[in-house]
């Protein structure tokens, strides 16, 4: 199965629950729009710059001058990034229909 694919289906559908089945939504997802292909690619772009680069807190990256990381803040605004992380999901089959026969 195709690893994007899992990843943008999987995220997907957790945003959705996340909007559609809690009470209270979480405000952080507030302007969701569902993520495809190039959302994942970029968001795993960043995971890895961050993995070769460590900064003492996330929101880091996206700072302005010697601490942050130029890259980090041109590939995706951070908003965009934290929606994504809070939603992601690896999901094979997020939608299959489970039988009970």
């Amino acid at each position: 199965a195709d690893v994007k694919k899992m990843i943008r289906d999987g995220t997907n559908r957790r945003a959705e629950i996340e909007l559609n089945d809690r009470p209270n939504p979480p405000k952080l997802l507030k302007g969701w729009v569902p993520v495809d292909d190039m959302d994942v690619e970029k968001f795993l772009l960043i995971k890895h710059v961050m993995a070769l680069k460590k900064l003492p807190s996330e929101r880091d990256y996206w700072c302005r001058g010697w601490l942050g990381e130029p890259l980090v803040s041109s590939i995706m605004p951070r908003r965009r990034y934290e929606m994504i992380n809070h939603c992601f999901m690896i999901s094979r089959n997020c939608y299959r229909v489970i039988s009970r026969e």
